[in-house]
């Protein structure tokens, strides 16, 4: 059977040596054909920076304001990893617990259904949800797409070091401009800087008027808002009313009451 096998493969080499010698023309006309079938083929390629391809990883984050990354890794981070791991065809679960939350990325075995998966995980951490500290966010199930990374990145730079008066150029006229142009799906602006207040407490201050830290937040946060107060019918309208409270400057947090056991008192300096 080996040397049947090596003298018919020996026959149809012969065969296309003596078809070369004999019918050069047709031979040469058959090479043309596919090498303008290859040339066509290559043209017509796609080629797609992002393919479309379902990544099997699911980032799971949940935000706990205020808490150590110990807090987060035990009150959170923990629970989620052992109720996440129970969902069908999970690979490998990896966390991160920092300051104010935690990340999971959980990796399912190729091919598996990811809406079915996203579903069941979500189901998964509604069994917990309970158990979780009172301050956490509901946690969050997002799906890995690569077609949502940044293609274009810009950096704007400010010679007199004036970042927020940049920022605030590239919000009010920068993004707009770039949102409107077709094609354009999403603008980000990452970086700058933000204006912010920042109090400083003595804490023997706070414990001669029996104040904690937890109260001036809950005060803070109280007074800082701005709420709908009902609605005015007049003249067949319905006007709305709204109830300002956020503060406006620096002022209004300084002129802002303390209430104590020995009365109310006020910030007084120390708010830059």
């Amino acid at each position: 059977m080996a040397q049947k096998l090596r003298f018919e493969t020996s026959e149809h080499t012969m065969n296309i040596a003596k078809l070369s010698v004999l019918r050069p023309v047709t031979m040469a006309m058959f090479i043309v054909l596919l090498i303008l079938l290859g040339t066509v083929s290559l043209y017509n390629l796609p080629v797609d920076l992002f393919p479309e391809l379902d990544y099997p990883v699911v980032a799971v984050t949940a935000s706990y304001e205020g808490a150590g990354p110990e807090e987060v890794e035990k009150l959170i981070t923990r629970p989620l990893e052992e109720i996440l791991s129970s969902v069908p065809n999970v690979e490998t679960i990896s966390s991160t617990s920092r300051t104010g939350g935690t990340l999971l990325l959980v990796s399912y075995d190729w091919g598996t259904d990811l809406d079915f998966a996203t579903l069941a995980m979500r189901e998964r951490i509604d069994q917990v949800r309970d158990s979780l500290p009172a301050g956490v966010a509901a946690p969050q199930v997002m799906r890995f797409d690569p077609s949502m990374l940044p293609i274009v990145q810009l950096a704007v730079t400010e010679p007199t070091e004036n970042i927020a008066e940049a920022k605030k150029l590239i919000e009010n006229e920068i993004q707009p401009r770039l949102d409107s142009i077709d094609g354009v799906a999403a603008v980000q602006i990452e970086g700058g800087a933000d204006q912010e207040i920042r109090l400083d407490v003595d804490p023997e201050q706070l414990a001669l008027y029996g104040i904690s830290i937890t109260d001036l937040q809950q005060l803070i946060a109280s007074e800082n808002l701005n709420l709908p107060g009902g609605q005015v019918e007049d003249a067949n309208q319905s006007l709305p009313i709204r109830v300002t409270g956020e503060f406006q400057s620096v002022y209004d947090l300084e002129i802002l009451p303390v209430p104590t056991k020995e009365g109310i008192i006020s910030w007084g300096v120390g708010v830059h």
